[in-house]
């Protein structure tokens, strides 16, 4: 066959058949560009290809992050070039970005925010003071900018770590005299915070056998009865059992109880006391062991102790080395007494009797509004002192306080308790016989009594053979305790019961070696044991445990790479695979669900890849030009190849619902005309609706090249 050549432009029609090479030369005769026989194409020069490249058979490997490169568009001057995938990942890693190992990865400062797997989320106890603007320290609130939060602490306030309290003890010394005033609680232990007059409370505690002149309660005597030296007395021998006296039995100068000087003993004459150490095991009773003791009823009181949490050091009880966790737990920042503001700062919330001035709450007294002082209410003192705790008590329990020998009370109101030859009138105390009260009595009548002994109730105190008083065996109950017994580690609750205080235990750091203390479920007795073998316990699936310490455990090639003191993903330990497009997955991060992680198939994948163009097919993309479709008269041609064969033709029409960048590709067979046309009338083929294969082995390539234009290659 014999072909020929000319310059300029050279129209071909049909079929191009080639066999051998095709090589293209310049007019110097020097090789250009070759096109092989067995498809491979070279050349010298640029390469420029316009619409859609299909790279068909191009071999699949997994990609080499630190030494693969990948192909761009160079926007500078138009060309094809390639960069390493370390480097494009370096070039698009921004602020908040960092290339590490040719990966992207997101850079914490891992204090404040630190990576949890492929999550961001603020550190526990991240946000310090530091953090915290000046604006979050409200009304009564110090602190901000970089300054913890602390409550202001004014007049009879006390800032105790997480708590404020009100300090009576910072109240100014002063002599208490007529027409001044007391806080007390209005209608019992939960009543209104009021004030009242000390005349007021004189008024309250004047019963029988007393009289008032303003706020000074007296005595009222006489006949017998008389006060010398500020004192009431008599005459006559009155002592009985376990009663003494000096004098004669017609002058006697002081009666004293006798103590049996093991339990209970008498300080210098003058009163009873529990003799130091006379209070043993035996004295105690079993009720004395309240919630945290063991003992009582003959047994030594002690503390009973967990030894996971808390354990005993000689005699001191404190926190088990590890048995507090969660050291993650970030102070509270509202505690109780605080409020928030709209914009959420922190402010001391002033209820009765708290004012809050700038920085600092302060109690103010004037507050409480005035009221009569009765039998119910309550008063507010010290309790162990000018420095003890801040507490408060009935009327009822101040005149049981000061309901002393000689008096007897009725709630809130004193008197005076007479019996026998003594007895009051006209508001008086006198006598005229029988002169026994509270806890005593007499041998003889009523107007000769030799002798008077004491009563006792035969369950705390007993009589030792009519010679002396002893406290009885388990005869002390809690409520018979004072507070000075709790000592270091105890408290009381509300009956004088012992009770553990952990808050009094001292700090320590617990080591491998240490035990802690344990309540077993299988014979409910305390035991111990190490916080090793503890740590052994706890350590589950994916945790070991050496020396106390737990740790992850990182199984090999297992995609966890395991620091000092974090845990990260490192991709690069992953065992290597041959991948399967069609079932195998990629990890994604959703946009649509709050940048979740989550995986996708390849196949998944790949087809929302597939645009205009592209086919994907279980994980594979192909161009959609490259399939073969055989046409049937008065059906849409597909995207690609369509053809007819033989005699067969007949009318089509083009895709309905064309993308930008649609390649169809007709064919026609040796006889039968094709007509293509639009499948809209406001789409067109470069202006027209409609095109004619009239041609033996015609062919034709239209590409939609904007919306409602097809044009033809």
């Amino acid at each position: 066959m014999a072909y020929k050549f000319q310059f300029g432009q050279a129209i071909l029609s049909g079929n191009l058949d080639q066999e051998g090479d095709i090589v293209v030369k310049d007019i110097a005769g020097n090789t250009q560009a070759k096109v092989e026989d067995n498809g491979v194409i070279s050349g010298s020069s640029n390469f420029s290809a316009g619409g859609t490249v299909s790279l068909l058979g191009v071999a699949q490997a997994a990609v080499d992050v630190a030494a693969d490169s990948l192909f761009y568009f160079d926007a500078t001057d138009g060309l094809m070039k390639r960069e390493t995938v370390g480097a494009f990942a370096a070039d698009i890693a921004g602020d908040g970005l960092a290339a590490s190992s040719n990966q992207l990865a997101v850079q914490v400062d891992d204090s404040t925010i630190e990576t949890d797997s492929d999550a961001l989320r603020v550190k526990d106890a991240g946000i310090t003071e530091a953090k915290l603007a000046t604006s979050v320290a409200g009304d009564g609130l110090t602190g901000g900018g970089g300054s913890a939060l602390a409550v202001g602490a004014g007049s009879l306030i006390d800032v105790q770590a997480d708590q404020v309290d009100v300090d009576l003890t910072e109240a100014a010394a002063a002599t208490i005299a007529n027409g001044d005033h007391l806080i007390f609680l209005d209608g019992g232990a939960s009543g209104a915070a009021s004030k009242g007059s000390t005349a007021d409370l004189a008024a309250l505690l004047d019963g029988s056998g007393l009289s008032r002149s303003n706020s000074t309660l007296s005595v009222a005597v006489s006949g017998a009865v008389h006060i010398a030296s500020d004192k009431v007395s008599i005459t006559g021998s009155i002592t009985g059992d376990a009663l003494d006296f000096a004098g004669g039995a017609d002058s006697i100068s002081a009666i004293h109880v006798v103590a049996d000087e093991s339990t209970i003993e008498s300080a210098g004459r003058s009163s009873l006391r529990v003799k130091a150490a006379g209070i043993t095991a035996t004295q105690l009773a079993t009720s004395v062991a309240g919630d945290g003791l063991t003992g009582g009823g003959g047994s030594a009181l002690a503390v009973g102790v967990d030894d996971s949490t808390i354990e005993i050091d000689s005699d001191a009880l404190r926190l088990k080395d590890d048995g507090v966790t969660g050291a993650k737990l970030a102070p509270a920042v509202a505690a109780g007494g605080l409020t928030q503001d709209g914009s959420g700062n922190l402010q001391v919330g002033a209820g009765s009797l708290i004012d809050v001035q700038a920085d600092q709450v302060d109690v103010d007294l004037t507050e409480a509004a005035a009221a009569t002082i009765a039998n119910g209410d309550h008063l507010i003192f010290l309790d162990g002192g000018a420095t003890g705790a801040a507490s408060k008590g009935s009327t009822a329990d101040l005149a049981a306080l000061l309901d002393g020998s000689g008096l007897s009370r009725s709630n809130s109101t004193l008197s005076v308790a007479v019996s026998g030859a003594v007895h009051i009138a006209s508001d008086k105390v006198s006598i005229t016989g029988s002169i026994t009260g509270d806890a005593l009595d007499f041998v003889g009548g009523a107007d000769s009594i030799s002798k008077i002994h004491v009563v006792a109730d035969e369950s705390t105190i007993e009589a030792a053979g009519l010679a002396s008083l002893r406290l009885k065996d388990d005869g002390v109950t809690g409520a018979k305790l004072a507070p000075a017994v709790a000592g270091y580690g105890l408290a009381q609750d509300g009956s004088g019961n012992l009770d553990l205080d952990l808050s009094e235990l001292t700090e320590e750091v617990i080591a491998s070696g240490d035990l802690l203390a344990f309540q077993d479920v299988t014979d409910n007795g305390t035991h111990k044991v190490t916080v090793d073998y503890l740590a052994a316990s706890f350590a589950g699936a994916g945790l070991g445990a050496s020396a106390a310490v737990i740790s992850v455990a990182n199984a090999t090639n297992g995609g966890i790479g395991v620091q000092a003191n974090d845990i990260k993903v490192d991709l690069n330990d992953l065992s290597a695979a041959d991948v399967a497009v069609a079932a195998d997955s990629i990890a994604i991060i959703d946009a649509n669900d709050s940048n979740a992680t989550k995986k996708e198939s390849i196949a998944d994948l790949v087809a929302a890849m597939a645009g205009a163009g592209l086919a994907a097919s279980n994980g594979v993309l192909s161009t959609q030009a490259g399939t073969s479709t055989q046409m049937s008269s008065g059906t849409a041609l597909s995207e690609g190849y369509n053809f007819t064969t033989g005699s067969a033709g007949g009318s089509f029409t083009l895709p309905n619902n064309p993308s930008t960048g649609d390649l169809v590709v007709i064919k026609r067979g040796q006889t039968g005309d094709v007509t293509v046309s639009t499948a809209h009338n406001s789409q067109t083929i470069d202006g027209e609706t409609a095109i004619l294969l009239e041609s033996p082995h015609a062919a034709v390539s239209l590409v939609y090249l904007v919306t409602g234009s097809w044009g033809i290659v």
